[in-house]
């Protein structure tokens, strides 16, 4: 068993020892910072809050800001994998009568894959596709607001989903790049409580972010 999982370490080391020394990578390792704004439509949620009560007046936060780390390992200039985990937030809001309800949610997507990159003239501007695989942990704090006080309920709940990105980037001095990234993200339902399985919110949607990426070794 061993000897069998030896030889496919050295057969993966042997080939990547090949891709290097056919096109060798400018940079090995890099690290991201970026932020942006997102489009979230949860029109099923909105649908549902609009189907409660037409008397009450819902509101639900399309657009949010988000953060975002990520780390690449370049097996050579055009062929990466990455490692990134962003943060979410949105909101939304039912009032009417004499309470006001209001959710608050966030989540962590953890998400891994691969991306493609093109350099073009100028050879500081490259281009870059990529896709992943997403696991998410979500947060939702339901809040309400009424005549005999106020009352706030936290549940967690978790999904998967996968991610479409592409983006440019610009060489601004050595080894520090200006970027922006177009990206799709798709995220499972989440639980909204506990009391039943009915309830439910989605988060995917565009993201349009903006950042810094450094070269680190």
């Amino acid at each position: 068993m061993l000897k069998k999982y030896f030889h496919w370490l050295e057969l993966i080391s042997t080939l990547v020892i090949i891709i290097n020394s056919i096109n060798p990578a400018q940079e090995k390792i890099s690290i991201t910072g970026s932020g942006g704004i997102n489009y979230i439509p949860m029109k099923e949620f909105s649908n549902y809050l609009f189907s409660l009560s037409n008397s009450l007046v819902s509101s639900v936060d399309e657009i949010s800001f988000s953060g975002s780390v990520k780390f690449n390992y370049y097996f050579n200039q055009n062929h990466s994998i990455y490692l990134g985990v962003d943060y979410l937030s949105s909101n939304a809001s039912l009032a009417g009568g004499f309470a006001v309800f209001k959710w608050v949610f966030q989540t962590i997507p953890l998400s891994t894959g691969y991306e493609y990159s093109i350099t073009v003239k100028p050879e500081s501007l490259k281009y870059y596709l990529g896709c992943g695989i997403i696991y998410s942990f979500f947060e939702n704090t339901e809040k309400i607001n009424s005549d005999v006080g106020e009352d706030s309920e936290p549940f967690k709940d978790y999904s998967f989903g996968f991610e479409f990105k592409s983006g440019i980037k610009l060489l601004i001095v050595q080894d520090i790049f200006a970027l922006a990234e177009l990206k799709y993200r798709y995220l499972g339902d989440y639980k909204m409580n506990s009391y039943n399985n009915f309830d439910q919110v989605n988060l995917s949607g565009l993201g349009l972010h903006v950042g810094l990426m450094l070269s680190i070794l």
